[in-house]
């Protein structure tokens, strides 16, 4: 056997690998496909084992990490004062004069990291700071986006942040999977 018929050998079984090696690449990608085809059908949701207090027949699907981000107005007030002021005692002074005050709108955007739980009844956001719970009845809108879920109910908006951002397509998934199994009546 010659040089040349070892190359061929050697670069015949690095092509052999190469294709194999995308061949399971391929599997794993369509098992992955079919896993969250599933998961938005209601077929086979996991159940997660977690410390929260569940409700009857009621089942934890999910548990991740999420951050909670939350815009609030705040308004103020801005004087200007023009003429001058007489100090009568300590703390009280009178201004003669005119001034003028003006509202200051702001928004101002706060943060919270938590956990966010899927059930089979209910969405979940144990936080830092603050907590809230929303039962599937009482959600008008799930929008999805690309790191998170903004969950709108009648009074109040939720903008979810999932902080691993490989998860997000499972949790929208399960999230789907379980609205699905409320439709149909299956709540566990």
């Amino acid at each position: 056997m010659g040089c040349v018929d070892k190359i061929k050998i050697i670069f015949n079984e690095l092509i052999r690998k190469k294709q194999e090696k995308k061949y399971q690449e391929e599997r794993l990608q369509q098992k992955e496909k079919k896993h969250l085809y599933n998961l938005r059908m209601g077929i086979n949701l996991p159940e997660v084992k977690e410390q929260i207090i569940l409700r009857k027949n009621e089942v934890c699907h999910c548990k991740c990490y999420a951050i909670r981000y939350e815009t609030k107005m705040t308004m103020r007030h801005s004087k200007k004062h023009a003429g001058a002021s007489v100090r009568i005692a300590k703390g009280f002074s009178v201004n003669i004069g005119g001034g003028k005050s003006r509202e200051i709108k702001e928004e101002v955007e706060s943060k919270d990291r938590g956990l966010l739980f899927i059930t089979s009844k209910r969405i979940i956001f144990a936080g830092q700071k603050k907590n809230f719970t929303v039962t599937y009845p009482n959600l008008i809108v799930i929008e999805p986006f690309n790191h998170g879920f903004i969950f709108q109910t009648e009074n109040i908006n939720y903008k979810i942040y999932v902080e691993d951002i490989k998860f997000v397509e499972e949790v929208g998934a399960i999230l789907d999977g379980a609205l699905i199994n409320i439709k149909r009546g299956i709540s566990l």
